[in-house]
């Protein structure tokens, strides 16, 4: 059995048409899994946030995710640069 996945990090800091959203409603479009939430101004990361949790504008989710389904997550938040501890799968060989 092979393992596919690899953990990403989506931040939803610009992307304004992503608050509002459900992580249901995110997981349903692009895959993944919803690791932790963090609110903008919180130190505290919320650990397996549930589903029907709403994001917010400044939001930092963390994800595991098939590397595709990541990048076009990242593509929607309009995210410029990938988080330095996002991994693409081919680097790991």
């Amino acid at each position: 059995m092979a393992v596919r996945s690899r953990m990403s990090s989506a931040s939803i800091v610009r992307a304004a048409q992503a608050a509002g959203l459900t992580l249901a409603e995110v997981s349903a479009r692009y895959g993944g899994l919803s690791l932790s939430l963090r609110r903008q101004g919180e130190k505290d990361e919320r650990l397996h946030p549930p589903a029907d949790t709403r994001l917010q504008a400044g939001d930092t989710l963390t994800v595991q995710a098939e590397y595709e389904d990541y990048r076009r997550l990242r593509a929607f938040t309009q995210e410029i640069e990938a988080p330095v501890y996002a991994v693409r799968p081919d680097s790991l060989s």
